[in-house]
């Protein structure tokens, strides 16, 4: 657990900042553009993109007067387009120009209580957390939809990498407000902050061993995201005990309103602290919130990164992406946590040692065990892929992954979390588009002459033999084995 320097309080969501002046504009100008020619952007995020080059280049001939007009024409168009941009993203403040984010106002804490949280206003509003990397430019907005950001945190001499999230893009956050207003019934002149206090007691309803402490009725908020389906009065009773523990300072109630928040446009916050990294979960660890902005740890490069690395490593890679799908599905908590995306862009590895988190949790669905009918459902739920159809021509593109949340919610034992690892990420053909091969192609001689690819296909689509679970033990055992044998040697 991290220490803070400074307490905390509910006071820093309405305080004035104290940042420093920004730097001078021609400064940072200079900066931003020897940045953008010399260091290549990272895909921790976002695509890269290659466009071909125009046939002009490709084949040389000689332009017409008219042809180079259009072409001087188009180049001071896109000179205009440039500078308009840049200047659009300057801002004025402290006296003086500056072309980076200010993380105070990123934070909009004054839309608190209706935030996250407050723990790590402090620590925002003094400067010891600060933006970096390319996302601490305001140009950067243009291109960083999901509002993720790279920051840095001074803390009692120690500097340490966070990951700074929004959790939803600008749009989603204004339709949250929007939505809060909509839910207390007021639509004109409403505030969010002033909507969400008075949401509290419409959904929330006593404790019958706690009478002081008022709980979230899932069911009365609906299934908004997908931590609220598979609704369970235990389910919420546990989040919200989590979350309180590690929330010191503000009021109950003041907590129950992050909560709601959170809950009705993106839970992920809620995930980290209920299944804390800290207890082995495969998670990032969650240090806090200030307004509308989280903080979590930095993991590393995201998991397409390593799609062309040696197969020792990806080997190793795919032995946590399978430790991963185990304890979600079986642990000792009352909970079974499905992954409803499976996106690699979803996972982080530490290039250090190839640890795997899952670094998006917006998606995760989380299912009561003490509700679910163990008399009736002794057989194993087998997930299975659906026909995907282009939007336009409606027409087939293969198979696409595909969640059953009715069935999820009911069955003790599904292979849901090994069908989306395996048929997602690790096997030849996968749902992913970015692993065209699946994670493990292209095994050595010592794994494709033994049962390696009976054991990965029959956990990408499950057969007479294996089960899908039973393949990915079996399939666990033997990578254990290769990579314990190559990495003895």
């Amino acid at each position: 657990m991290i220490e803070l320097e400074n307490d905390t309080s509910e006071d820093y969501a309405t305080a004035p900042s104290v940042r420093t002046r920004g730097r001078s504009f021609c400064h940072e100008c200079l900066r931003v553009f020897s940045f953008c020619t010399n260091r290549q952007i990272e895909r921790h995020l976002f695509e890269d993109s290659q466009s071909p080059l125009p046939p002009a280049v490709r084949q040389p001939h000689v332009m017409k007067t008219g042809q180079r007009w259009i072409l001087v024409l188009f180049a001071l168009t896109s000179v205009i387009v440039v500078v308009t941009l840049l200047v659009s993203s300057v801002s004025y403040k402290h006296g003086s120009l500056t072309i980076t984010l200010d993380l105070d106002e990123l934070t909009e804490r004054g839309k608190c209580p209706a935030c996250f949280g407050v723990k790590l206003c402090p620590q925002m509003i003094q400067g010891k957390i600060e933006l970096n990397d390319w996302t601490k430019y305001s140009v950067s907005k243009l291109v960083n939809s999901k509002n993720v950001f790279y920051a840095t945190w001074h803390n009692r001499g120690v500097e340490r990498k966070l990951i700074l999230k929004k959790l939803a893009h600008d749009n989603e956050l204004a339709r949250l407000d929007k939505e809060l207003c909509n839910r207390h019934g007021k639509q004109d002149q409403c505030d969010s902050k002033d909507a969400v206090r008075l949401l509290i007691d419409k959904y929330s309803y006593t404790h019958k061993n706690r009478p002081d402490d008022p709980i979230l009725h899932g069911e009365k908020i609906g299934k908004v995201t997908d931590a609220l389906l598979c609704p369970s009065h235990h389910k919420m009773d546990y989040i919200i005990e989590r979350v309180t523990k590690l929330s010191k300072g503000p009021h109950r109630n003041t907590i129950l309103m992050h909560i709601l928040t959170m809950l009705l446009v993106n839970p992920e916050p809620l995930i980290l602290q209920t299944f804390r990294a800290e207890d082995g979960w495969p998670f990032p660890v969650y240090y806090g919130a200030c307004g509308r902005i989280v903080a979590e740890e930095y993991v590393g490069n995201r998991l397409t990164t390593f799609y062309k690395y040696d197969f020792h490593i990806r080997a190793t890679i795919a032995l946590e992406l399978l430790e991963i799908a185990f304890k979600l599905s079986d642990n000792d908590t009352d909970f079974i946590l499905y992954l409803a995306d499976i996106s690699p862009d979803n996972f982080a590895v530490n290039e250090d040692d190839y640890k795997v988190k899952v670094i998006d949790l917006e998606n995760i669905i989380i299912v009561d065990k003490t509700q679910l009918d163990k008399t009736g459902n002794n057989k194993v739920h087998v997930s299975e892929s659906m026909n995907c159809q282009n939007k336009q021509s409606g027409n087939s593109e293969g198979q696409c992954f595909s969640v059953s949340t009715e069935e999820l919610c009911v069955y003790p034992v599904t292979d849901h979390n090994f069908y989306a690892i395996c048929a997602g990420l690790l096997a030849s053909d996968p749902l992913s588009q970015e692993f065209p091969e699946g994670l493990l192609h292209n095994p050595p001689s010592e794994l494709s002459n033994s049962k390696f690819n009976e054991y990965l296909e029959s956990c990408r689509v499950p057969g007479p033999k294996y089960n899908r679970i039973e393949a990915a033990q079996k399939l666990r055992e033997l990578l254990e084995n290769y990579v314990g044998v190559r990495g003895s040697r």
